[in-house]
């Protein structure tokens, strides 16, 4: 049977070492056995018989017809346990400690804020831009209507400048005009 759960929590490791350390010593061996009626195979801590009790790890029964390969895996699983777990605890513990290494040298250049202390930077940073763009906004509306304002008196001073062009020259026509009859005037008066 295989699964690929994983574990959600941290291992307790303290609990995994007290139940490798309570267990026989190792390490173990799978020992296949013939009994009357059927095939065993048999997990034993080395260096102890296989008849005392306490050297007996596991028996896995095998019944007629049953793949000893299925069986076998079990027990092989079984017997690498007792140097397997240790082993991987002392692995979980070197990986630990690297990054814990590994935090504390990235953790004075690096500040992670909490999610909430996060949020509120963010609303405040939202806060401030809408401020400032709302200022900004009034500060166009303000200067476009100046503006018109000025482009409405140009216009206007544009026109009565017109008007007063056409009233100069109609009066410097009129001018001309005058000093051309002020000078037949004076001509005529001469002249007699």
């Amino acid at each position: 049977m295989t699964t690929t759960d994983t574990p959600t929590t941290a291992l307790d490791l303290d609990a995994i070492r007290l139940l490798a350390n309570r267990a026989t010593g190792g390490p173990w061996t799978l020992i296949e056995r013939q009994d009357t009626d059927r095939r065993i195979l048999v997990v034993v801590a080395e260096g102890h018989g296989y008849e005392h009790d306490d050297a007996l790890v596991a028996e896995v029964p095998m019944e007629a017809g049953d793949d000893i390969n299925d069986w076998r895996n079990d027990a092989e699983f079984i017997a690498g346990a007792r140097t397997l777990v240790p082993a991987l605890c002392a692995e979980v513990d070197r990986l630990r400690a690297e990054l814990a290494e590994i935090a504390d040298a990235v953790a004075p250049t690096v500040t992670i804020k909490p999610p909430a202390a996060a949020v509120r930077f963010l609303h405040q940073l939202y806060t401030s831009w809408v401020k400032t763009a709302h200022e900004r906004l009034t500060q166009i509306d303000k200067l476009t209507t100046e503006n018109e304002q000025l482009r409405a008196a140009l216009a206007a001073e544009q026109t009565r400048t017109s008007r007063l062009e056409d009233a100069l020259a109609a009066t410097e026509q009129q001018a001309a005009s005058m000093r051309i009859a002020l000078d037949r005037a004076d001509a005529e008066a001469e002249g007699r």
